[in-house]
């Protein structure tokens, strides 16, 4: 549990907006591998936990705003 947590925690430090535009194209095509890699981790682990009978609550997709949606409070709600 304590490296999925670091892993959220990681996660929410990366801040794609702030990056510039000259950074993102050099990297996007890095950066789609890794988006796909962690959708494909993500629904194996979702996969896993509802094949032993628990549920997962999904909250619907919502735009957020990037000032306080990844503060640490929700990070440890999340994880």
């Amino acid at each position: 549990m304590e490296q999925l947590r670091a892993s959220v925690a990681a996660l929410a430090e990366v801040d794609v907006a702030a990056m510039p535009d000259a950074v993102l194209s050099d990297d996007i095509d890095r950066l789609s591998l890794i988006l796909v890699q962690l959708d494909g981790f993500l629904s194996s682990v979702a996969d896993n936990v509802r094949a032993r009978g628990f549920q997962i609550e999904e909250e619907p997709s919502a735009p957020r705003k990037r000032a306080g949606a990844h503060s640490s409070s929700n990070i440890a709600a999340a994880a």
